[in-house]
């Protein structure tokens, strides 16, 4: 099998200014584990993964922030999400 099988040609990028907060939302949001890292041009400047460690940290809070978030509104209702 070849990368060419199994490739995704609409591919998700972030920019060389995107946040660690950022970047965790675009991996979870998306379901993927790594983002090509663009420049001003278009032009591929490097890769993060979930297996960086700003990033994992990131991904981990996030994840925990939204469990958290869930888990009051499913106690308290609605009015929880304001907390």
């Amino acid at each position: 099998m070849k990368a060419a099988e199994v490739m995704v040609s609409k591919v998700i990028t972030v920019g060389v200014d995107a946040t660690i907060g950022e970047v965790a939302t675009v991996l979870l949001s998306n379901h993927i584990s790594g983002l090509p890292v663009v420049g001003e041009k278009g032009e591929l400047v490097g890769i993060v993964s979930e297996g960086d460690r700003p990033i994992e940290r990131q991904i981990y809070r996030t994840r925990f922030s939204r469990i958290y978030r869930r888990c009051r509104r499913e106690q308290f209702g609605s009015a929880a999400s304001r907390c």
